[in-house]
């Protein structure tokens, strides 16, 4: 499970490099929705993987105080 995370990450930030070299190239609009789409969705990607090893901190703690 954390390994599509981390691959959904690196995926993120090639799109926001590929976009950030699209916006050097010609300053259209459609380059900035792009990094900002790109940057939602590696805050997104960042977020769940934060929530997913937080449950399981919770988890292993709850597990270390059942065995107390």
């Amino acid at each position: 499970m954390q390994i599509v995370f981390l691959v959904f990450i690196g995926l993120c930030i090639y799109s926001l490099i590929f976009e950030l070299q699209i916006y050097k190239k010609n300053e259209e609009m459609f380059s900035t929705i792009g990094i900002i789409v790109g940057f939602v969705l590696f805050l997104i990607c960042f977020l769940c993987f934060f929530v997913c090893f937080w449950k399981k901190v919770l988890h292993l703690q709850s597990e270390n105080n059942k065995r107390e």
